[in-house]
């Protein structure tokens, strides 16, 4: 269980020395990083690595996510969720 809501109210920060335990070194990876078809190259700071994500048109993660979804769906066996038509998935959201 999670204890407070301090964490709610601190914006999210690259900068380790403002973490609610602060540190001197980030935990920024610098692997390289894909994850729903956008890749991260190697060595890549955290603030450019967030703005290469933030850079992708929004219609292209709305589609990313749904498919997403969609494997989730079918890899926990709960495909009858995933509606087959664009008229079906219109009526779900009534």
């Amino acid at each position: 269980m999670i204890n407070g809501t301090g964490y709610v109210l601190r914006p999210m920060t690259l900068d380790p020395t403002k973490w609610e335990r602060p540190s001197t070194t980030s935990q920024h990876s610098t692997l390289e990083a894909t994850f729903l078809g956008t890749t991260i190259p190697a060595n890549t700071d955290g603030t450019a690595a967030l703005k290469m994500e933030n850079d992708v048109d929004i219609h292209e993660k709305k589609r990313r996510y749904t498919e997403l979804d969609h494997l989730v769906l079918r890899l926990s066996g709960r495909e009858h969720l995933i509606s087959k038509t664009p008229a079906a998935a219109a009526e779900v959201g009534k």
